[in-house]
């Protein structure tokens, strides 16, 4: 597999991880609401949550398609996005097990479609 398509999929995976991210923030929400927590406090940092998670998921989505199907300059232009969403999504989402590992495979997929692209 050459490092286009290697990189397509390591996107895929970050976002795949960012939209499961999403459904366990939002059933950990639906689970804090039922015990009992706050209402205000549980719906909105877990609306946050949940949406932060699926924007940034689709974007690496989006940006890992780019850079797989795009020219040289898509690669580049790809591998560049996705670098800077993988830090994106460490500072925003934290360094929980899924978060980490999305960021992680964002990062790698950047990588990956910048050294294709020079």
């Amino acid at each position: 597999m050459h490092g286009r398509g290697l990189g397509f999929l390591f996107g895929i995976v970050g976002a795949v991880l960012l939209f499961l991210l999403a459904l366990v923030s939002f059933i950990s929400g639906i689970i804090f609401l039922a015990l009992g927590h706050s209402v205000l406090g549980t719906l909105g940092s877990t609306l946050t949550r949940v949406v932060l998670s699926v924007v940034l998921g689709i974007l690496v989505g989006i940006f890992a398609s780019w850079g797989s199907h795009g020219g040289h300059d898509g690669a580049v232009t790809g591998g560049v996005v996705l670098v800077v969403l993988a830090v994106v999504v460490w500072l925003v989402l934290g360094f929980g097990l899924l978060a980490a590992l999305a960021g992680l495979f964002t990062l790698l997929a950047g990588i990956l479609f910048l050294v294709e692209g020079r």
